[in-house]
C-alpha cells in the first residue's frame, strides 16, 4: 500500500524573522514511517523543515566515538528504503503544509493519510511585512484557522483517514470522546489518541478509537521504544 505520514509541527509567521510553533520534533511520525517502510509499505514521509526522519541517524562523535560499525548496521537495514519504497516532502509555514499537502494527495493518490503532525489552530492577523522592532511593543491578533483533517476526504474521497487527538491532563474518557467527535466531524477511520502530561511523565500510552465505538489502549513497552509506532502501523494497514 502506499501510505502517506505527515509529522513535526507547523509554524505561523509573526513578521519576517519571526514565527509561533509547538513542541511538536515529530519523533512519533518518524518512528510510525519507519515500522511502516519494514512493513513494505510504500511510504511517503511529510515532514516539518528540521524535523525527525526515519532515514536520518545521527552520531554524537563526543559521547560515542565514531562507531562506524553501528552507523553501517543501520545503513544496511535502511538504505534500500530510500531507494525503493520511500519519497520526502517538508513543509514550514500552516498553508506551506496545506498546499502541499493537498497537491501531494491529489498527484499520488495515496491508499491511507496518516496526520501525526501538529498543525496551527490559529493564525496571526496582523502579521508585519518587516521585523518588528525589539524595543515596541506589540500586541498579537490571533485568527482561527481551518481544520485540514476535514477536507482529506474532500481530495480522495476513498483513502483511509487516520487522525491524531493530544489534550493535556485529560482524563482518558474525555480523550476518547474528543476523538470520536473527530472521527464524526471528519469522517476519520481511525484516532490516535494520547495526553501530553503522560508523554512529559514518560508514561506515554495511547487509545485507538474506531468509528464503531471500539477503543483499544496501548500503553509503552520500554523494552521497545517503537512498540506504540507498532501498534498504531499495524492497526493502521488493517483498516
Amino acid at each position: 500500500m502506499k501510505i502517506l505520514v505527515t509529522s513535526g509541527g507547523t509554524k505561523i509567521p509573526i513578521d519576517r524573522v519571526r514565527d509561533i510553533t509547538n513542541m511538536s520534533k515529530g519523533t512519533f511520525g518518524s518512528k510510525i514511517a519507519e515500522e511502516l517502510l519494514k512493513m513494505g509499505h510504500e511510504v511517503m514521509f511529510f515532514r516539518a523543515k528540521g524535523s525527525k526522519s526515519p532515514l536520518s541517524v545521527t552520531i554524537d562523535l563526543y559521547k560515542d566515538g565514531y562507531d562506524i560499525g553501528r552507523f553501517s548496521s543501520w545503513y544496511n537495514a535502511h538504505a534500500k528504503y530510500a531507494a525503493e519504497k520511500y519519497q520526502e516532502m517538508e513543509y514550514g509555514t500552516f498553508t506551506e503544509y496545506l498546499e502541499r499537502l493537498e497537491r501531494w494527495i491529489k498527484i499520488e493518490q495515496p491508499d491511507i493519510v496518516i496526520l501525526a503532525a501538529a498543525v496551527s489552530d490559529y493564525g496571526v492577523e496582523n502579521f508585519v511585512n518587516g521585523k518588528i522592532r525589539s524595543n515596541d511593543d506589540h500586541k498579537i491578533i490571533l485568527k482561527q484557522l481551518p481544520k485540514i483533517i476535514y477536507y482529506i476526504k474532500e481530495w480522495k474521497p476513498d483513502v483511509k483517514l487516520v487522525g491524531f487527538k493530544l489534550l493535556v491532563n485529560s482524563h482518558w474518557l474525555d480523550l476518547v470522546d474528543a476523538a470520536k467527535r473527530s472521527i464524526s466531524e471528519n469522517h476519520c477511520d481511525m484516532i490516535v489518541a494520547n495526553d501530553l502530561a503522560d508523554i512529559k511523565e514518560g508514561k506515554h500510552q495511547i487509545q485507538l478509537v474506531f468509528p464503531n465505538g471500539n477503543v483499544i489502549a496501548y500503553k509503552a513497552d520500554n523494552s521497545d521504544p517503537n512498540f506504540l509506532a507498532k501498534m498504531v502501523a499495524e492497526h493502521t494497514t488493517k483498516l
